[in-house]
């Protein structure tokens, strides 16, 4: 059953999700609509005039809702001058292969894409995240892949007009035989001068049998933009875990800490609603 919920100050948040999928951890003030799309779209179009600034986007859609459900919804556009958060959930009850999800900033637009990956199944997940003249956007990343998860990842910062702002923050944590490729790519159009644009992906590698091929990219056609990437994969720090380990803390205990701060840099900078948004699916996935 598809829900619409909003908080006692909804005026900044607009959620959807499917209440047969919520957690036990998530939000508990929700109002329940209908499981017609159409009465709920109508539902939905009630709460239009709030001009949310927060949009959570969870896929966490059965096998047979999912390919109906994505295909009308595949694409976002943040509004000229205004400023938004989108969170998107995507986990094994997602289906293997989610669409390719497209954001547009109009002129003077900020916005912010979250995307979390948690499993152990095969996930596939592609966005592009356009910005117009002035706009600035970023794509933040949080990914957990244990047991035999197989993860295909592709991010993609479009700069089509000057004197815009973006940047890309990926951060992943593997264990077991986990395995992921990852694509991420800034690319800058030859009339987006004054463009300023960064990709950071960074991967913590718990088990031996775990594996992530990165591929940071960058194509620039314009020539007054500052542009560059960073990519690294590394295991946790031994000194930082025996500081742990001798304030009292057992070896998994300590372990867990690092892997969460790991995680939560990444959610620097966002709203507290986000935040603790990814910091309950972090809690959950591992």
């Amino acid at each position: 059953m598809i829900s619409t919920a909003r908080r006692r100050d909804a005026r900044d948040v607009f959620l959807h999700v499917l209440t047969s999928f919520v957690r036990k951890s998530a939000p508990s003030a929700f109002l329940e609509i209908s499981s017609s799309r159409r009465k709920t779209f109508q539902a939905e179009s009630a709460f239009s005039g709030l001009k949310p600034k927060v949009v959570y986007h969870f896929f966490f859609l059965s096998s047979m809702l999912s390919k109906k459900f994505h295909k009308n919804n595949n694409s976002i556009i943040i509004p000229a001058n205004e400023t938004r958060e989108v969170v998107d959930i995507i986990t094994d009850d997602s289906g293997k292969h989610t669409p390719i999800l497209a954001i547009r900033a109009e002129k003077g637009a900020r916005v912010t894409y979250i995307f979390a990956v948690f499993g152990d199944g095969e996930i596939t997940k592609e966005v592009i995240l356009e910005l117009e003249e002035g706009a600035e956007g970023r794509i933040v990343g949080v990914v957990v892949g244990s047991g035999k998860a197989h993860f295909t990842l592709k991010t993609t910062l479009l700069h089509s007009a000057p004197h815009t702002k973006g940047d890309i923050k990926i951060k992943m944590v593997l264990k077991d035989t986990a395995y992921v490729s990852y694509d991420g790519l800034i690319k800058i159009d030859k009339s987006a001068q004054q463009t300023n644009s960064y990709l950071d992906a960074r991967v913590l590698i718990l088990d031996r049998g775990a594996k992530c091929d990165g591929k940071p990219e960058l194509e620039i056609e314009a020539d007054d933009v500052k542009a560059s990437h960073a990519f690294s994969s590394g295991k946790i720090d031994s000194e930082q875990l025996f500081y742990l380990c001798s304030r009292g803390l057992t070896e998994a205990e300590a372990k867990q800490m690092i892997v969460k701060g790991f995680l939560m840099e990444a959610a620097e900078g966002l709203s507290h609603e986000a935040q603790e948004c990814i910091k309950r699916e972090i809690v959950i996935a591992l």
